[in-house]
Formats: structure tokens, C-alpha cells, sequence
């Protein structure tokens, strides 16, 4: 089963946008997006041509079933309950990619994955590379309220190149899911509100929380080398000044290279 893209591209299941390995789709993921778009077992047509699916396309001509189908659903909805499937996937997948892969992964956490988060996850897979921990540690994002697929904030954008020289101009953001907090090793929050929100996500049905869910479930800013850092935090805030956004970056660097010695100096990146 495929989808045959506007663009012309034939996809069997390859990533949704984005260079993360927890994006990959699977080819049930493919069954459960078109199962969402009411697909007939013979095929589905959208009006607009973004997909067809199925082993024959009679001439230019569909059966009426087929068209009514095209009628009902638009090109819009087919995106969106494809990536929404997707996402659906991605638990599973980050689990089973946790299962083959001994590193050490950490997951960062704000509420839109489009700024802070993700300049923690660039800055933090900087210094993992430099100190050639790459096959020891690995590290993403994800937000508690996002809207998925969304670009990064163009001011974090700016600031993390001029500064870092590092490109996140291609990132998507991702939902953060209860399941994530058994699939890495460490989340780290960027404030202490996503960081409730985080634990309230990941109680049981009866509302009780797991101690040693809750102990992997740490503040950025608790891993700043400098002191004077110690208490901050880093909320999602589209109103950051220029001055604000400096002490962020500066800050972020500071506390993703704390992070860092802890895990070195506490053995978690050793054989």
C-alpha cells in the first residue's frame, strides 16, 4: 500500500518531516491513516488527486462510491489524519528503537516544541558530538500542547545559528505522549509547569504517581553549572526581548553542558 504524493513522489512508509528516527512510519501506520479516511478495499480516491491507493485506476474515471468518497473527504483532512496516525506510531517506534539501541536517550520538554526544547536538543547533541558520545547518548523534543508538525520559532531559529552555528530550520514539533517516560532514560522539563504537566500526564488511572517516574523527570535549569542559574526557568513565551532571549541562550548552553558532566560523572555513558 502506497501514497502517491501531489508532488509526484511514491512513498512506502519513509519520514514524516523532520530528521528524527522516532518519525519513521510503519506500514501499519499507513493502514490505520486510511483506515481513518473510510478506505474501501479496493481503493481510495481523494478529488484532488493527493491520494490514490490500490492496484488499478480504471482510465480517468472512478466508481460512484469512489467519488463520493473524493466528495467527503478533502485534501486537508487526509494530511491531518495521516500525521495524526503517525504520531500514533511513534510510541511504539521510539519503544522498539529504545530496545535495539543501548545509548542513553533523554527526551527535552517544553510545551510547543518550537523554542526552548529544541535549542536544548541542538545544543545537547552539539556537545554529545564533540565529546564523541554519539553512539552513548542520544537526545530529542517534544511538547505537552503542540501543534504537530509546526516550525521552529524563526528567533530561536536565528539566535541558535548566530550563536551555535547550529541549523534547526527543519524542525517539526512533536506531541509529547505518557509513554514517552518509559521510553528514555531521562526528561528533562523545561519548566517547572511543563514539568507538572508532565508528571499529571503520566499518573496512573487512580491518580497516583510513581516515585521513580517522577525522579526522571527533571528541570533544565537544575543542571546549570553556574549557580546563579539554578532557579530558572525557561516557560514558552512568545514576548522574550532581545536582552531575555540572550540570557536563554546562554543559559540553555549552560545547563545542556551540566547535564552532560552529570551523566559522564555519574557512569551513564560508560561501556
Amino acid at each position: 500500500m502506497a501514497f502517491l504524493c501531489a508532488g509526484g513522489g511514491l512513498s512506502h512508509g519513509g519520514k514524516v518531516p523532520g530528521n528524527r528516527a522516532r518519525y519513521s512510519v510503519s506500514r501499519g501506520c499507513e493502514e490505520t491513516a486510511l483506515g481513518l479516511l473510510r478506505v474501501t478495499k479496493r481503493r481510495v480516491a481523494l478529488k484532488h488527486g493527493l491520494v490514490l491507493c490500490g492496484a488499478e485506476r480504471d482510465g480517468d474515471k472512478f466508481g460512484e462510491e469512489d467519488e463520493k468518497l473524493g466528495e467527503e473527504v478533502t485534501v486537508g483532512d487526509a494530511v491531518r489524519q495521516w500525521m495524526l496516525a503517525n504520531e500514533r506510531a511513534q510510541s511504539s517506534e521510539q519503544v522498539k528503537e529504545k530496545q535495539r539501541s543501548p545509548k542513553l536517550s533523554v527526551l527535552f520538554v517544553d510545551v510547543d516544541n518550537r523554542s526552548v526544547s529544541v535549542v536544548a536538543e541542538a545544543v545537547f547533541a552539539d556537545l554529545v558530538q564533540r565529546r564523541g558520545l554519539e553512539e552513548k547518548v542520544s537526545c530529542y523534543s517534544a511538547g505537552v500542547d503542540v501543534t504537530v508538525g509546526a516550525p521552529a520559532d524563526a528567533r530561536f531559529v536565528e539566535a541558535l545559528m548566530f550563536r551555535r552555528k547550529l541549523d534547526v530550520s527543519g524542525h517539526s514539533a512533536i506531541e509529547f505522549e505518557p509513554q514517552d517516560v518509559s521510553s528514555y532514560d531521562l526528561i528533562v522539563c523545561m519548566d517547572e509547569r511543563t514539568r507538572s504537566q508532565v508528571i499529571y500526564m503520566t499518573a496512573a488511572p487512580d491518580g497516583k504517581h510513581d516515585v521513580q517516574v517522577e525522579e526522571k523527570i527533571r528541570l533544565l535549569s537544575s543542571y546549570c553549572m553556574d549557580d546563579r542559574l539554578r532557579s530558572m526557568q525557561f516557560p514558552t513565551n512568545s514576548q522574550y526581548s532581545r536582552e531575555a532571549l540572550k540570557l536563554v541562550m546562554s543559559a540553555v548552553v549552560d545547563a545542556c553542558g551540566g547535564l552532560l558532566r552529570a551523566l559522564i560523572e555519574d557512569g551513564s555513558t560508560s561501556e
